[in-house]
């Protein structure tokens, strides 16, 4: 896989747009059933965005051998030193002084100051340092071996935290499996890696694309009745806000699968590949700064005004110009070598 893939450039520009709208959604209005339904609509359609974005890793890394020197000195530096620059700065944000968060970090007691979407980058270090046993595991892999691997370390824990959480909602009734499902959240994350890479290597026919998309369409849209029921029956809101639950992972395979049907030769015209190019490069950056960029957004009279006149042409202005400033920010940002390394 030396050409490079657009549907993976279309992928991870998709699901940084889904990162964004997944940060400001909570500033719809849902005063009645129907905006209710339309804001559980949208948190059900975002929730993709991480699990995407592993498999795009999983599929690019798993493609080689990685030693543990490329591993901890390249890998895990180039993410640790971003993840640290943007804990200092989300802290202070947070109207905390240089010294106090200093103070904060020493002793372990940054919890309600970090930089809560920054989760995802622990999760990436992790499958990093186990990254060269992965690869060894898949290397004599056969065809019905990834289906095994994916069905038990992905499809079924996801199932079944989605089972736990409908039954204990709807029916009160618990199947003491909390505790199950807490030590097996790491290996959905390598169930998805694996996908990926399964997924970038495998041929798709038209058929396994229509099976796609209708499991794409017809889970959404269970999912956001499941969420219109539990506001109506027990008063509570975004059940299924979790992105390894069964209702995400469908969608999130099916992304990938109908992407590279469409994509896998990319776009007729050169331009358009090369622009998703230039903007994927840029998706890590926007990741790191996009609810810094948000929160000024929403702190100004103007957009707060915007949000109590029309919630959801606030939120789209919001989202559209977060992306932009920042896609350009970082663009111009990755000329300076320093920066172009950690970005």
């Amino acid at each position: 896989m030396n050409k490079r893939c657009v549907y993976f450039d279309v992928l991870k520009v998709v699901a940084i747009i889904a990162v964004i709208i997944n940060h400001s959604y909570w500033y719809l209005a849902s005063n009645d059933i129907i905006s209710f339904s339309i804001k559980s609509f949208i948190l059900i359609l975002v929730k993709f965005a991480v699990p995407v974005f592993v498999m795009v890793s999983g599929a690019l890394l798993l493609q080689k051998e990685h030693s543990y020197k490329e591993i901890f000195s390249k890998r895990i530096f180039r993410v640790v030193v971003p993840l640290v620059v943007i804990s200092f700065l989300w802290a202070i944000y947070r109207h905390f002084n240089l010294s106090e968060v200093v103070v904060y970090i020493i002793r372990g007691n940054l919890d309600n100051y970090s930089p809560y979407w920054a989760w995802y980058i622990y999760v990436i270090i992790a499958l990093y340092m186990v990254l060269p046993f992965i690869k060894k595991m898949i290397n004599n892999f056969s065809d019905k071996d990834f289906k095994i691997f994916i069905l038990m370390f992905l499809l079924t824990p996801s199932f079944i935290s989605f089972g736990t959480i409908i039954l204990e909602a709807f029916f009160h009734k618990s199947l003491y499996l909390s505790g199950y499902i807490t030590g097996i959240w790491f290996s959905q994350y390598i169930g998805l890696f694996v996908a990926g890479y399964y997924l970038a290597n495998k041929e798709v026919n038209a058929k396994e694309k229509n099976i796609a998309t209708i499991s794409l369409v017809v889970t959404v849209l269970i999912a956001t009745i499941i969420e219109i029921l539990n506001h109506t029956i027990n008063g509570t809101s975004f059940l299924l806000d979790n992105c390894l639950l069964i209702t995400t992972i469908i969608p999130a395979l099916a992304l990938f699968i109908i992407s590279k049907y469409y994509l896998s030769n990319g776009f007729r015209k050169e331009k358009t590949n090369k622009l998703f190019a230039n903007l994927s490069n840029c998706v890590f950056g926007i990741y790191l700064f996009h609810v810094f960029v948000i929160s000024l957004l929403v702190a100004m009279p103007i957009f707060t005004d915007l949000l109590s006149w029309n919630s959801y042409l606030g939120v789209i202005v919001i989202d559209v110009i977060t992306l932009i400033v920042l896609t350009i920010g970082v663009h111009f940002a990755k000329k300076i070598p320093i920066v172009k390394k950690f970005l």
